[in-house]
């Protein structure tokens, strides 16, 4: 399987995606497990050392490339997730200075739909539910950076400061889509008035993840093409 995999699809995104079909479900049921995302996103920082934050950003940087090149490498194969969540993520490692060796997997096949691609002449004819689902994927990934970055660097609550509230996906569509309509420089503003968010909004700002998370939330960029922005030559 690995062999044909590879062959049919010659890529570096080939090893950052497992293309779950009901003939291969055994093997991925005996692989090796992986962390998933969710469970490093729980703001714990080592210490403010400039080292330590350093390799929690490039840990960031490196997460939110592996799922976009693993949700890219499903839309190549005309195979849109339709579920997207942190849960279906997995990690090799969530430890920050293994930021360099990381790689991202995405699972939670069960509702995905496959779609063949057409020219682009007649996209504009039978757009249909694929290219539909295709758009929602690069949407709720715009969601999921947000979260991972907001969760990754939030400070932790204490006596004085409080406990600011809790930035999970349903929490964000809530707020950014429904209340902002996707507006994220109004988001923006409303994590500003949480201090425990004030690392999380520096680092939207001055890293230029902002704008890799505008594009996905107009969602008419293909992910191959975003995965060119400059945030991801660091």
């Amino acid at each position: 399987l690995r062999r044909w995999r590879d062959t049919r699809w010659p890529s570096r995104r080939a090893d950052s995606a497992w293309y779950v079909f009901v003939l291969v479900l055994p093997y991925v049921t005996f692989s090796p497990p992986h962390h998933i995302v969710r469970t490093r996103a729980q703001g714990r920082l080592f210490g403010a050392e400039t080292r330590a934050v350093n390799d929690r950003e490039q840990m960031i940087r490196a997460i939110t490339r592996g799922m976009l090149e693993a949700v890219a490498f499903l839309h190549d194969a005309s195979v849109a997730h339709g579920a997207l969540s942190m849960a279906v993520f997995r990690l090799s490692t969530f430890d920050d200075k293994e930021w360099q060796r990381v790689q991202v997997k995405v699972d939670g096949l069960g509702v995905a739909t496959y779609g063949r691609r057409m020219p682009a002449a007649l996209t504009s004819i039978f757009s249909g539910d694929f290219l539909e689902r295709c758009r929602m994927d690069r949407q709720r990934l715009g969601l999921l950076i947000i979260e991972l970055v907001v969760t990754s660097l939030s400070t932790p609550p204490t006596a004085s400061t409080g406990s600011a509230p809790s930035m999970d996906l349903a929490r964000l569509e809530r707020v950014l889509t429904d209340v902002y309509g996707n507006d994220l420089e109004q988001f923006t503003a409303y994590l500003v008035e949480e201090s425990a968010y004030d690392a999380a909004v520096e680092y939207m700002g001055a890293s230029g993840v902002a704008e890799v998370v505008e594009v996905l939330l107009e969602g008419r960029m293909e992910l191959t093409n975003v995965l060119c922005h400059s945030y991801f030559d660091e």
